[in-house]
């Protein structure tokens, strides 16, 4: 299996799986997914609603409950048009990146999670992120139990 180096904005690196053949386009991401990669990807930025039409265009490669949250990653079709995310002068990629959104949680317990979009090094998305930020609490049902979808500064963008 081949895999690339993608840089977190904090500068850290994962590795991700880069290459989907035509046998891994298989079954589509559930509602739950592209509801949060939809907020996650709101806003009119051009890089941004790049990442947002390529939706229509994936599919599930594997899908990972760690136990505190889940990892789904996507193949993404060869036509989906691929995403350059800008770079700030220190050379990172802009505070924008990686996309994301955050949510209460009512079980386990109370919580607040976030939900993080990736792309890979050929500009496609590679990846949905789920992660406790107040403990290390997740539901047993991976896509339940989530409200207040809110940004970073704690604006409500759905209810």
């Amino acid at each position: 299996m081949d895999h690339s180096e993608l840089v977190h904005s904090r500068g850290t690196q994962r590795t991700l799986n880069t290459h989907c053949h035509e046998e891994d386009m298989g079954l589509l991401p559930e509602p739950f997914e592209l509801k949060v990669m939809k907020l996650a990807l709101r806003g009119d930025v051009a890089w941004i609603m790049g990442m947002r039409d390529q939706l229509p265009y994936l599919t599930i490669a594997e899908r990972k409950s760690t136990g505190s949250g889940f990892t789904t990653d996507f193949c993404c079709a060869r036509a989906a048009v691929t995403v350059v995310v800008p770079r700030a002068a220190d050379g990172l990629p802009v505070r924008e990146y990686p996309p994301a959104v955050n949510a209460r949680r009512r079980t386990p317990t109370e919580g607040l999670v976030s939900f993080i979009v990736w792309l890979g090094p050929d500009g496609r998305i590679r990846q949905l992120e789920a992660c406790p930020l107040t403990d290390d609490q997740w539901p047993e049902d991976l896509f339940e139990g989530f409200y207040a979808f809110q940004d970073d500064v704690g604006n409500i963008v759905e209810d």
